[in-house]
């Protein structure tokens, strides 16, 4: 997947666990992403598509681990 022109963000790093999903005939894609330095999180993103292989709009984070129970081996 290409981000969007203006996004610095997305596929940087290690991505996986893509899907796609139709909405009020916008197409959208939903990816877990890891950041960070060192111990790296893995978060889940989402953004609009432009075109099947590419985004059209900046990631925007749905969630983070935030509780204990997430953050157990790998977060």
């Amino acid at each position: 997947m290409q981000s969007a022109d203006e996004d610095e963000f997305s596929f940087r790093a290690f991505s996986l666990d893509g899907t796609v999903f139709s909405h009020k005939g916008r197409n959208y894609f939903i990816w877990a992403e890891k950041v960070g330095v060192g111990k790296q999180i893995s978060n889940l993103y989402i953004a609009e598509m432009e075109k099947p292989w590419k985004l059209k709009t900046v990631q925007v984070m749905l969630s983070t681990p935030d509780y204990d129970w997430e953050r157990r081996g790998f977060w």
